[in-house]
């Protein structure tokens, strides 16, 4: 279940936060946790970096604003729009950044489709089931061309890992075992939207390999965590 309190007040692409994300691993970005081995060169880089802006609350990441953004941005509120007219639901765009308060990680989905409303069976504390839903809008003819071929999770697992990894970590932030994958291009006609369906329970070839992936998700920000203390530690240590 998604947390009534770990749904946030604050919109995606304002100065509140872009200040939220400041040490904290997103899952745009989570990626770089999920190599072969744990500690990649990636990793290391990425935990260095979420430590230095913990420290200083800044960051040395500069943000993009090319033409693929642009079109990118520009794009999303209708692709999902659209997705809404093929299942008789109205979208509105409420983009919120997704939190525990205790944790260092956090997401922002492009959208909701909240099932219920529910509790914590231990605690009482209200909250929702829900899917989560990420939207591509590539600008290049053959980058959206190349993602609306693919079949199944496992297709965007092996060509765009990235992404596969953002969907999972946005599906683990929210609690949820369902989680949607949409590519967009205006330009397309009947082609223009393709939709991948994340199901941790699905079955492919005998295995489970989105709900293990899941389990090695886990494992992988467990072990970051330590590190990201160990690190700070070293570089500002607590006080006795």
């Amino acid at each position: 279940m998604l947390y009534e309190s770990h749904v946030t007040d604050i919109a995606a692409n304002t100065d509140e936060w872009r200040r939220a994300r400041l040490g904290r691993f997103t899952s745009s970005e989570i990626h770089n946790l999920m190599g072969e081995k744990v500690w990649t060169q990636k990793a290391l880089s990425y935990i260095y970096r979420k430590v230095g802006e913990s420290i200083t609350e800044d960051s040395t990441q500069k943000e993009l604003s090319n033409e693929a953004v642009i079109w990118g941005n520009a794009n999303e509120a209708e692709a999902i729009r659209k997705y809404g007219r093929t299942i008789g639901m109205e979208f509105k765009n409420t983009q919120r950044f997704i939190c525990d308060p205790d944790s260092i990680f956090g997401c922002t989905p492009d959208f909701l489709i909240v099932e219920s409303p529910t509790k914590d069976e231990k605690t009482g504390e209200p909250g929702y089931n829900v899917i989560t839903g990420e939207v591509k809008c590539p600008f290049t003819y053959e980058a959206f061309i190349a993602l609306s071929l693919l079949e199944t999770p496992l297709d965007l697992k092996k060509n765009n890992p990235e992404y596969y990894w953002q969907v999972l970590d946005e599906m683990a932030n929210c609690g949820t075992l369902r989680g949607l994958f949409i590519v967009y291009h205006p330009q397309f006609g009947s082609a223009s939207l393709k939709v991948l369906e994340f199901k941790a329970m699905q079955v492919y070839d005998g295995k489970r390999v989105i709900n293990d992936d899941l389990g090695l998700l886990k494992e992988r920000k467990k072990l970051a965590v330590i590190k990201f203390n160990e690190v700070k530690n070293k570089l500002q240590p607590i006080e006795e």
